[in-house]
């Protein structure tokens, strides 16, 4: 939301968060369809997984399923071309302490006005070659005090496959990485 909040005080408005959150079993059934959608299309159901595969994770693999990511507007194989990913990759300091990482997508999850520090990054790396040095980056300077009244003790960042998350949040930070840790990688 405080991201959102963020883009439209600069002026980008044309975005929303079109899903967020999903079980499981909720891939499934939006993974199963898209198949079902290509081989409706005539495609094979060999082609219809490798066409899906391209914009649904399989079902366990997904950061959705974690609800620690969304799927702005709709699915847009150019996002990067929009001036909202321009914004997302200007603003990244803000959110991961540094703007000197090649990164392919991130996602942030802030606390808007509230009383307890709380902020869960995802970053997917271009690839897993520089991970080390992107999560010693980001440790050192992301700053666990960037609230105006609050600030966390413990900075969290860990990485499996090409995925680097950042939590800072003393009350749920362990469980929310037990729960990354969990996640299949592709």
């Amino acid at each position: 939301k405080q991201m959102i909040a963020d883009m439209k005080k600069d002026k980008i408005s044309d975005i929303w968060v079109q899903s967020s959150y999903r079980s499981i079993e909720q891939q499934q059934k939006v993974y199963d369809k898209k198949i079902d959608e290509y081989i409706k299309s005539g495609k094979t159901h060999k082609e219809a997984e490798e066409l899906t595969l391209k914009v649904i994770n399989k079902p366990g693999t997904s950061e959705h399923n974690l609800g620690l990511a969304v799927d702005f507007n709709y699915v847009n194989l150019e996002f990067e071309n929009t001036k909202a990913f321009k914004w997302l990759k200007e603003n990244a300091e803000s959110y991961i302490g540094t703007s000197d990482i090649d990164f392919k997508e991130a996602l942030a999850s802030e606390s808007m006005v509230t009383s307890s520090a709380h902020s869960v990054v995802l970053v997917r790396m271009n690839d897993t070659k520089n991970i080390e040095d992107a999560k010693a980056k980001i440790k050192e300077t992301v700053d666990p005090r960037k609230w105006i009244c609050v600030g966390v003790e413990n900075v969290i960042v860990e990485s499996r496959g090409d995925l680097i998350i950042v939590i800072l949040d003393d009350t749920n930070g362990e469980k929310i990485l037990n729960d990354f840790k969990k996640l299949e990688t592709k």
